[in-house]
């Protein structure tokens, strides 16, 4: 289940039900510009491929949902300015209209293309921020920062929330790291160090606000909303 609170006073505007969510950013997802929130229902435990669905925001109603495209799962998709969708499957990369969902262009690929598409989106968890990169390993349950080069500039040990992904707050340079345990970290981008940290539930859901540098953690049942200032 997906709600939309009031950031300022707390109150649900409204809700959509979803099977399997990803807990994630929509606003890095899709701007708020477009008019749309993208949430994705995964398919598979914690990873692709996923089906597609656009919500109206202010009302959280479905406007259109994509759990095959053309007769294939989705695997990884992109936002392309100013208001469409680039998703990709094995077999094709399609372009999709946000506001209506429709299939606006088809490339089909190669099987030697669609073998590269398949490792692209089965890779660690990865989230950008300037010429910054930070990838998350399941396998090593570690959280690395890349610099533009490839070179490692540090790496945080930790085993990643099932419910949430690792997202950046890029106005104070804060990567938020939430963890299964219920430790939510504030990581320094430059420098790794850890320059706050809350406990929330387990396994905690970690919505991040950007526009507003707010970074909001389930604990009991109450709503933890932390504020960072630049």
């Amino acid at each position: 289940m997906w709600a939309a609170l009031d950031v300022e006073t707390g109150a649900e505007r409204w809700r959509f039900p979803i099977e399997h969510p990803l807990i994630h950013n929509v606003a890095e997802d899709v701007p708020a510009t477009s008019g749309t929130i993208l949430l994705r229902n995964m398919l598979a435990n914690g990873g692709p491929p996923y089906e597609l669905i656009a919500v109206d925001p202010a009302t959280g109603r479905l406007r259109w949902r994509h759990k095959e495209v053309l007769g294939e799962l989705v695997r990884t998709h992109e936002f392309v300015p100013p208001g469409s969708l680039m998703a990709v499957t094995r077999k094709a990369v399609v372009l999709i209209d946000l506001a209506s969902g429709a299939i606006t262009d088809t490339t089909r690929l190669t099987g030697e293309e669609s073998q590269a598409i398949r490792s692209l989106a089965d890779s660690p968890r990865r989230a950008e921020v300037g010429d910054l990169r930070l990838v998350y390993s399941r396998d090593r349950k570690e959280l690395t920062c890349l610099g533009p080069s490839g070179a490692v500039r540090w790496r945080r040990p930790g085993e990643e929330s099932e419910n949430a992904i690792t997202s950046v707050l890029p106005g104070p340079g804060l990567a938020i790291f939430p963890q299964k345990n219920g430790t939510v970290e504030f990581l320094n981008l430059t420098t790794g160090e850890v320059v706050h940290s809350v406990t929330g539930n387990a396994k905690p859901v970690v919505a991040v606000d950007p526009i507003g540098n707010r970074v909001l953690v389930p604990r009991d049942k109450a709503l933890q909303v932390i504020t960072v200032r630049d």
